[in-house]
């Protein structure tokens, strides 16, 4: 038993890990600290691409659906934040807690901006 309260969380660490080092560019760094530093600087550029990307839609959508829009954003943050306190709460207290927290931020972002690029264009082609 006591194997799988230690084994397993660093079993499931060790795949935090390796998926945050094949998805982002902080693959030299040494410490947490760098880690966590990229890791925040990755999740900015990815957060300022995801306010150009709905800046676009905003300029191509009608008022009604710049409300839904709007709606849909903050259903998101809040879906966002959530998950990602979630994940991270198996390391709660611990150093690695913002590094997965920043990761997991970053990787639905990603996938928040591609699905917000498919919208975009359908209203471009409207």
């Amino acid at each position: 038993m006591r194997w799988f309260r230690v084994g397993v969380p660093m079993i499931l660490l060790c795949a935090a890990l390796s998926v945050s080092a094949q998805s982002d560019k902080c693959q030299n760094a040494n410490t947490t600290l760098d880690m966590v530093q990229c890791q925040a600087k990755e999740l900015q550029e990815r957060n300022d691409d995801l306010k150009v990307v709905l800046s676009r839609i905003e300029k191509l959508a009608d008022q009604r659906q710049r409300d839904l829009l709007k709606r849909a954003e903050t259903a998101w943050e809040a879906y966002r934040d959530a998950n990602c306190t979630f994940a991270s709460d198996l390391f709660r207290g611990g150093s690695m807690q913002g590094l997965v927290v920043a990761e997991c931020q970053t990787r639905l972002a990603e996938e928040r901006i591609e699905e917000l690029e498919e919208l975009r264009q359908d209203l471009e082609e409207r």
